[in-house]
């Protein structure tokens, strides 16, 4: 039996995980499969001693554990376990094989319950993020990815969630829980902690922001509404206490504007309670909820903003203004780092767009060369096969073109030679209709009639 080609049918989750997740997906994106899952799979699988086909079907499973969010964003295990099935047999894989794959996949599925170790494996590996130092920002990742889903919360319910979620849960292997339980009980421990200061502090909090008292908060109350902000995720209370005292409390109404386009960037806002959207003119770009930040890209270079903003209900926010912010920055490096990590998490969503945008736009001047060479008789069958295999709208319209073409090439080669053939029998009937006219001239009769004597007397 020969070997399943790996690294296809990896290559066919990984693009297609890079060009169909919906946009907007900042915990479920590529990323999640590619830098967090396998590597925590692989880590998991050497520990535990897992080799061979075990190891193959494993790191299958991890590419494709997530393949579902392509087409919904609920209920996603079972769909990437059809796609798999669909798609694996053409990269080799056995029945067999597809369904233990199926297995790990849905090991994933919440509440977890894997029966054998690798289906363990792959649970511990989904949730491995529990017991990370990058727990935080992984965490408001998350939640962040809900809010454009449409699922909203506070940052009190989010914190009972989280913490029911993450108390019930257990690593299954022996060597997930050596890695990542002391981590995990850590970041109960601080989740407990947040939950703790958002109920003693919530209802004082709402109440004093809507009188316009913002500043009357206490500091743990405010830094209870810092730690939900992926910025100042990683930041020690320390220096989250010097953070809170430069906030500035802010109500809008709804449909008041913070700031338009081309305004000078001053400022950047956390969202305490409400919910803005940016806007250009009429066309719509993001809603933006509790928790989330917004202003940080101008107030660093001072530039014009890009967007507006406008509140879409009664919204309560924290100012930090540009003077403030440079001198928190120089003096507090920590601050600096989280600044530079959701600018690094900006630009790289813009190069990784502006390279899918440039092989989009080389894909499609393909297409446009192929649809000139069919009509110049130039046509050359696998000039598309690379655009072919993309599963969007432009692969689909390859696909459908180049069957099209194909239909039209083959109908070309059939009426040359079905001309061809009608050449041969053109030629044989006027061959036909010239030797008729020969043999019936009188000459020709008579020519018959001296052969005939010849041959009798001789």
């Amino acid at each position: 039996m020969s070997r399943p080609d790996f690294e296809r049918a990896k290559r066919y989750a990984l693009e297609r995980l890079e060009q169909e997740l919906p946009p907007g997906l900042s915990y479920h994106a590529i990323t999640h499969t590619r830098d967090d899952v396998v590597p925590a799979v692989e880590r998991l699988a050497a520990a535990e001693g897992v080799q061979g086909e075990d190891l193959l079907l494993l790191r299958t499973a991890a590419f494709y554990h997530d393949l579902g969010f392509v087409e919904h964003y609920v209920d996603n295990e079972p769909i990437g376990v059809r796609i798999a099935a669909e798609v694996l047999p053409r990269f080799g894989y056995t029945p067999e094989q597809i369904q233990v794959i199926s297995g790990i996949i849905m090991a994933t599925r919440l509440p977890q319950t894997p029966s054998t170790l690798l289906e363990k494996i792959m649970a511990d590996a989904d949730l491995d993020v529990l017991g990370r130092k990058d727990f935080w920002i992984k965490n408001n990742a998350l939640r962040a990815e809900l809010a454009v889903v449409g699922i909203s919360t506070t940052t009190e319910e989010w914190c009972e969630g989280q913490l029911d979620l993450m108390r019930s849960h257990r690593y299954f292997t022996v060597s997930a829980r050596a890695m990542r339980d002391a981590g995990k009980q850590k970041n109960i421990a601080a989740m407990a902690q947040l939950l703790a200061a958002c109920q003693a502090s919530s209802q004082r909090t709402h109440l004093a922001i809507k009188k316009g008292e913002g500043n009357m908060l206490s500091t743990a109350e405010k830094i209870a509404i810092l730690r939900s902000v992926s910025i100042f995720a990683e930041t020690p209370d320390d220096i989250l206490s010097q953070v809170a005292d430069l906030l500035q409390p802010l109500e809008l109404q709804a449909e008041e504007t913070v700031f338009s386009k081309g305004d000078c960037g001053d400022s950047m806002y956390i969202i305490v309670e409400g919910r803005v959207r940016v806007h250009d003119g009429e066309m719509l770009l993001n809603y933006l909820g509790a928790a989330d930040v917004f202003g940080e890209m101008a107030v660093l270079d001072e530039q014009p903003r890009l967007a507006s903003v406008t509140a879409t209900e009664l919204t309560h926010l924290f100012r930090l203004d540009q003077a403030s912010f440079y001198a928190l920055m120089d003096n507090q490096p920590e601050v600096a780092r989280g600044i530079i990590r959701v600018l690094n998490r900006h630009l790289r969503g813009r190069v990784r767009d502006m390279a899918q945008d440039f092989i989009y736009i080389q894909q499609m001047s393909r297409l446009t060369a192929a649809a000139a060479a069919l009509e110049a008789g130039m046509y050359d069958p696998r000039s598309l096969d690379e655009v072919c295999r993309r599963t969007d709208e432009l692969g689909q319209l390859a696909r459908v073109f180049q069957r099209m073409a194909n239909e039209v090439v083959a109908r070309e080669q059939r009426l040359k030679q079905e001309l061809q053939q009608l050449r041969i029998q053109i030629d044989e009937a006027k061959r036909t209709r010239e030797v008729a006219e020969i043999t019936e001239t009188e000459y020709f009769q008579q020519l018959q009639q001296k052969v005939k004597q010849i041959r009798k007397e001789g």
